[in-house]
C-alpha cells in the first residue's frame, strides 16, 4: 500500500486578499507546485478536487489563490 504524505492547503494568500477564509460557491484557483489550476463549485468540493490533483501530480503543497 502506497504511503501518502498529508497535503496541506494554504489559504493565507486568499485570506490576506479577501480578509476572510475561502468559502461558498465560485471558480477557485489553486497553486499546485507552481501550476495554477481552476475548479468551479463549492469551495469544499474544489478543495477536494485540488487535493486529488496534487496527489496525482505527487505534489505536496496546494495554495488557494486570491
Amino acid at each position: 500500500m502506497a504511503h501518502h504524505h498529508p497535503i496541506s492547503v494554504g489559504t493565507g494568500r486568499f485570506e490576506l486578499s479577501h480578509g476572510r477564509m475561502p468559502r461558498g460557491f465560485g471558480t477557485w484557483a489553486f497553486d499546485i507546485d507552481g501550476e495554477t489550476v481552476f475548479f468551479s463549485g463549492l469551495y469544499r468540493d474544489a478543495k477536494k478536487a485540488a487535493i486529488r490533483a496534487a496527489m496525482t501530480a505527487c505534489a505536496h503543497d496546494v495554495y488557494v489563490l486570491p
